[in-house]
């Protein structure tokens, strides 16, 4: 690096970067990578260059999740119908409708007043 002028061209950016000349100039334009002019011609600073490739680094979670389908042969289908509601959903709801009911009945008995009637517990749609 030390035999890389201080002021690059787009060419010779793009060159270090791997890209072509029009991503360097897209770059330029969002504001993403400094340069100069210089009698009129765009400059980049190699400080510039190198902060933007700093800045730009992308680190790969080690916590990340493989790819499930990796594990699939290409001409495996993959099921997008459902089979219904789940047991266990027809259970939870069970249990928030009797938390409900029990909610309601401690509500009575430290409020001293007696409710006359349940509020209404709206029915989840399983369809």
């Amino acid at each position: 690096m030390s035999g890389e002028p201080k002021l690059l061209t787009p060419e010779q950016v793009a060159e270090k970067m791997g890209v072509k000349p029009s991503a360097v100039q897209t770059e330029r334009r969002k504001g993403n990578l400094q340069y100069i002019r210089v009698a009129g011609k765009i400059m980049y600073p190699r400080e510039a260059v190198d902060l933007f490739i700093k800045n730009n680094l992308v680190m790969p979670c080690p916590a990340e999740t493989p790819d499930l389908n990796s594990s699939r042969s290409r001409n495996a289908t993959v099921s997008t119908t459902s089979a219904g509601p789940r047991t266990d959903d027809l259970s939870s709801e069970a249990r928030a409708l009797a938390i409900c009911q029990k909610l309601n009945l401690s509500s009575e008995n430290s409020s001293g007043k007696q409710r006359k009637q349940m509020a209404p517990v709206i029915q989840p749609d399983f369809r």
